[in-house]
């Protein structure tokens, strides 16, 4: 919450949506309005270079307001994201915005914005949210990145779900 309020809106917007679908900046950055299904709840992430694949993510009806708030007035291929200026992130674009927001929050160390895709799968996980589920939604071509990152979370999920038994 601190790095939002302390985020300028442009990149508020960006780290927002991280949060709500763990895409990476890339993704963010190159999301087309027709990407954007208020509908059916998804957003669909185009392929790109570090997987080789699209994939649709879900969005909790937080997220739906919230995405349906940022495509009003736009449509087709225009971006969802955009700096300020009005002109389209491009690579890197985010880093000295983010520095600055995690300086003005007083978060130490600064993260990177990759933290902000950490931070949504470390949220599904200790939400107890099998793996590969959580790899699916990551778009990892390899679950055992995911479990990499993410299996000790689960393992508190497991360990206090046991706790439960009478």
């Amino acid at each position: 919450i601190r790095l939002i309020n302390a985020s300028p809106p442009d990149l508020r917007q960006l780290v927002k949506a991280a949060l709500f679908t763990g895409a990476r900046f890339g993704e963010l950055a190159r999301l087309q309005v027709k990407h954007v299904n208020i509908e059916s709840g998804m957003i669909y992430i185009t392929p790109e270079a570090k997987s080789n694949k699209g994939r649709h993510i879900p969005l909790h009806l937080d997220a739906i307001d919230y995405f349906k708030s940022l495509i009003a007035g736009k449509i087709g291929e225009n971006l969802v994201l955009v700096k300020s200026d009005g002109k389209f992130w491009g690579k890197n674009h985010q880093a000295r915005p983010l520095l600055e927001a995690c300086k003005a929050a007083k978060i130490e160390p600064p993260i990177s914005f990759h933290e902000l895709r950490h931070t949504y799968a470390s949220m599904l996980a200790q939400l107890g949210v099998d793996l590969l589920l959580i790899s699916k939604l990551l778009g990892h071509a390899d679950t055992r990145i995911t479990s990499r990152h993410y299996a000790h979370l689960c393992d508190k999920t497991l360990k206090d779900a046991v706790y439960k038994l009478p």
